[in-house]
């Protein structure tokens, strides 16, 4: 489904033009959600704005791709208002963590939000993917989802996951970040 609806937004708005002329224009014309060509992918994709910045004088606005998750900022020249077909679909991109996991140096009393590249790539590197480019094998890979829970004061969904590629499934993706001390698991004292 993800793929069909880029492939038509690619269709639908590498024909479109720009027709604001400045920044304030765009803010009253596009609103919240729009499509945006994010030139790093060559690719247009449904967005919401999460600031327009116009208390400033950049030409910039920072975005979230609603199907995917990426956040970016790009000049106000690369969003176009959402038809129709586009604004009724449903955000495909879900927020979600590893339950009770935080970046390497957190405490109980302490809980770090800023996770160090080290982390971000051990994640990346067990996944199959990378930052660069996407193999054919590393496309093939799948994961079941073995824990999802909603966690409400979060806005997200706790999950873990297992590679069903792999010969040993005991072990989740969370427990091997675990094992790799790339995440320190803090479990509250209310829990006992």
């Amino acid at each position: 489904m993800i793929d069909s609806i880029t492939d038509k937004l690619n269709a639908f708005y590498k024909k479109e033009k720009s027709s604001c002329n400045d920044k304030q224009s765009a803010f009253k014309r596009i609103g919240r959600y729009c499509a945006v060509f994010v030139g790093e992918y060559d690719r247009w994709y449904r967005a919401e704005v999460l600031d327009w910045y116009l208390e400033s004088k950049t030409e910039n606005v920072k975005v979230q791709l609603v199907d995917f998750g990426n956040k970016h900022v790009l000049h106000y020249k690369y969003l176009r208002k959402l038809t129709k077909e586009f604004v009724q679909l449903p955000k495909l991109a879900i927020k979600c963590h590893f339950p009770l996991m935080y970046p390497p140096g957190s405490t109980e009393l302490e809980k770090l939000s800023e996770w160090p590249a080290l982390s971000v790539d051990a994640l990346l590197g067990l996944s199959g993917l990378s930052r660069i480019e996407l193999t054919d094998e590393d496309e093939k890979r799948i994961f079941q989802l073995v824990y999802a829970s909603y966690v409400e004061d979060q806005n997200s969904v706790a999950v873990d996951l297992i590679d069903v590629n792999e010969a040993d499934q005991e072990k989740t993706v969370g427990q091997l970040l675990i094992d790799l001390h790339m995440v320190v698991q803090i479990i509250p004292s209310t829990y006992y």
